[in-house]
């Protein structure tokens, strides 16, 4: 009798202990790092994962996955060359959390919620220094310049653009300009 009740509590506990871990382990994917602060101080997990209990800490996904999006500047809000023409160009940008301790907490810290949601609301926060860099990169060119040297025009782009994306823990992987008209 003794030993079916030790098996029963034996049982109970392997129970309670799944569903303590299932209920409050965090685990990092492929595609998403996680960022826990509170007891314990900050902790960054890319792989495995982190029991995080909801009165000690604060678990916030971050996505490790590329972002793209393309910025157009035509008409009205085309940019300006320094031969006073104006020039409706479009570029493609593609950008991710730097995948070292620093960048996903970097990223974390200063894109909040906004980086686990993808690249519509990283768009809106890097969208004045994109405008920024395309506009000063132009500004140094003719037009005919821009339409000769297409790689060192978008060169002078992503080089801007990677400076401010370093500050948001971002790196960037690409930068091309599809159209100059």
């Amino acid at each position: 009798m003794l030993w079916i009740a030790l098996l029963v509590l034996a049982a109970l506990i392997v129970l309670v202990g799944i569903w303590f871990l299932q209920r409050f382990y965090a685990k990092a994917t492929l595609d998403t790092a996680l960022v826990r602060t509170g007891f314990g101080g900050r902790r960054v997990v890319t792989d495995g994962g982190c029991l995080a209990l909801p009165i000690l800490h604060q678990v916030q996904r971050v996505s490790m996955g590329a972002l793209n999006f393309s910025t157009r500047r035509q008409g009205r809000d085309a940019v300006l060359t320094r031969d006073q023409m104006r020039a409706d160009v479009t570029f493609e940008f593609e950008l991710r959390v730097a995948p070292t301790e620093m960048g996903i907490s970097t990223a974390a810290q200063a894109l909040g919620h906004r980086i686990a949601r993808g690249g519509d609301t990283v768009e809106e926060v890097l969208s004045g220094a994109l405008v920024n860099a395309i506009q000063n990169a132009a500004a140094a060119r003719t037009l005919e310049e821009i339409h000769l040297d297409r790689s060192g025009f978008a060169q002078d782009v992503a080089t801007a653009v990677e400076t401010q994306a370093e500050r948001l823990g971002l790196t960037l992987v690409s930068a091309a300009l599809i159209a100059v008209y």
